[in-house]
């Protein structure tokens, strides 16, 4: 035998030894991973459930309502200490004005004596009539006397009347105060809130991940047992045997002939 004729009886030999030796197969691994959009779309689910959750809920709206009855409250207040201070201001007043009725009227009287003691008291009028103070000196005096008991009047409705408005830019201020920190404090509850929903949602997502990961580990764990177990050998599957495969068994079996289609072993 040349070398030649040599060498392909020896390939030919290898081939049926090959063809003869069941082949392996890796049992298909029972895990699919998630996708981004799962991923993503898993995310949006627990940041939603916890959007809902009832104990954050529940919280942050006791919170929010505590605080705007805080903040009516407050107000209350200041609108109550503003219509007492405007009460008491216009009671000030009408006893000031009431005070000052009677003080006139005695400083009007005390004139009129000292002019009738100067003898100026009467003055000559038109049509030879007589009038209290109708001219000169005594006129002048009367007028002056008028026009002071006038100018104090007019002083304290003006101090009264600045008062009031004094009282009513404070109370603005106050309502504005409140408001805005009652503004200021519900969305510093508002971040909190959110806070809570994220650590909530996270939490959650964290969880479904370990148990990916938990399943992952369990599927790789079951498709290495079936390997080291042979279970993944296509010897046991006949419709996954060629011919030669078959006739190796029936072989190795201690049969004789040829082993018929669809032999697996056995």
């Amino acid at each position: 035998m040349d070398i030649n004729s040599a060498i392909q009886q020896l390939l030919g030999t290898a081939g049926q030894v090959a063809g003869n030796i069941p082949l392996p197969q890796i049992p298909k691994l029972d895990f699919q991973m998630p996708s981004g959009s799962d991923i993503s779309a898993k995310w949006n689910e627990f940041l939603t459930q916890a959007s809902k959750d009832p104990g954050i809920v529940t919280y942050y709206n006791n919170l929010l309502a505590q605080a705007q009855g805080d903040t009516n409250l407050a107000i209350g207040f200041l609108e109550k200490d503003y219509q007492t201070g405007v009460r008491q201001t216009q009671a000030n007043l009408q006893g000031t004005l009431e005070q000052l009725g009677v003080t006139s009227t005695q400083e009007q009287q005390g004139l009129q004596n000292t002019l009738n003691q100067r003898q100026i008291g009467l003055t000559q009028g038109p049509n030879n009539t007589t009038q209290y103070a109708g001219g000169g000196q005594a006129g002048t005096e009367l007028g002056n006397l008028n026009e002071s008991q006038k100018l104090r009047q007019e002083a304290q409705q003006r101090s009264a009347g600045q008062q009031i408005e004094s009282m009513g830019l404070a109370r603005q201020k106050g309502i504005s105060s409140a408001g805005s920190q009652a503004q200021q404090y519900g969305l510093n509850l508002q971040h909190q809130k959110e806070q809570d929903i994220y650590q909530k949602a996270y939490g959650n997502y964290g969880i479904w991940q370990n148990q990916q990961n938990a399943d992952y580990t369990n599927a790789v764990n079951q498709q290495n047992q079936a390997i080291s177990t042979g279970s993944s050998q296509v010897s046991g599957d006949p419709k996954n045997m060629s011919q030669a495969q078959r006739q190796n068994l029936w072989d190795t079996s201690g049969k004789t002939g040829i082993a018929p289609v669809g032999y697996g072993g056995g």
